[in-house]
């Protein structure tokens, strides 16, 4: 399974094969957010909890690797 880092920690992405909602991620301290794909530029993702709150950041997933921009 990858990993990717956001504000400094590290955290697993899992791939759910959902369009809107192409990965979900799991931290070690059992931290889960949401990366939803933004409909005008559908490269970039942004990151929201489970209670639809969104945070600061923006990923992507070009060339098949999800990094934060």
């Amino acid at each position: 399974m990858d990993t990717v880092t956001y504000n400094g920690r590290e955290y697993q992405v899992e791939a759910t094969g959902n369009e809107s909602v192409p990965y979900h991620l799991h931290g070690s301290r059992g931290a889960n957010y949401g990366l939803i794909r933004n409909r005008q530029n559908p490269d970039v993702l942004f990151l929201v909890t489970s209670r639809m709150r969104v945070l600061d950041g923006w990923f992507t997933d070009r060339g098949g690797v999800l990094k934060q921009l």
